[in-house]
């Protein structure tokens, strides 16, 4: 099976970052209920695009989530793993997960559009937590798993979804 994984709010921990910025900003975290970060104050939406877009090193700092690293290397031997991501640095994106996997990982790709991406490997299953992404994905007929979050949890009733992904299992 080609099996396809996001990166940020997927695979990693992202309210690492989201918490230690409102922190640095003397606000009380919460967790994000909109994909766009709506909830949070301009300045700190701000600073979170900011932080990805510019490749701040609190960017490669990320966790992964509770088993997420386990469930990768069960499934590198069984099935076709890619890693899509929308970060804009490939060569760092590259080094940062390498040293996290411990072991070479090539199939990491950094795109904006992930559909064209995903029709191209030919990608039997997407994970993710973008919920306009997976929606799109899920329309062209490529079969989605949601990592639930409080911004994408309306969309339960439509894509299975999972809090993790090491509650997978194929």
């Amino acid at each position: 099976m080609r099996i396809a994984l996001d990166l940020d709010g997927t695979l990693l921990n992202t309210d690492y970052l989201f918490k230690n910025i409102l922190e640095e900003q003397g606000m009380k975290y919460s967790e994000p209920t909109s994909y766009g970060f709506s909830n949070y104050p301009t300045k700190v939406k701000e600073e979170i695009i900011d932080r990805y877009k510019h490749d701040h090193y609190s960017i490669y700092a990320l966790p992964f989530y509770r088993g997420a690293f386990e469930k990768i290397n069960e499934w590198r031997g069984k099935h076709e793993l890619y890693i899509i991501t929308a970060r804009h640095n490939v060569e760092k994106t590259k080094q940062f997960i390498n040293a996290l996997l411990s072991v070479p990982f090539n199939n990491i790709y950094v795109t904006h559009n992930k559909l064209p991406l995903l029709k191209s490997l030919r990608v039997d299953l997407w994970i993710d937590d973008n919920p306009f992404d997976l929606i799109k994905i899920y329309n062209s007929g490529i079969r989605c798993c949601m990592v639930r979050h409080k911004y994408n949890e309306h969309l339960e009733d439509i894509i299975p979804s999972v809090s993790n992904i090491n509650e997978l299992s194929f």
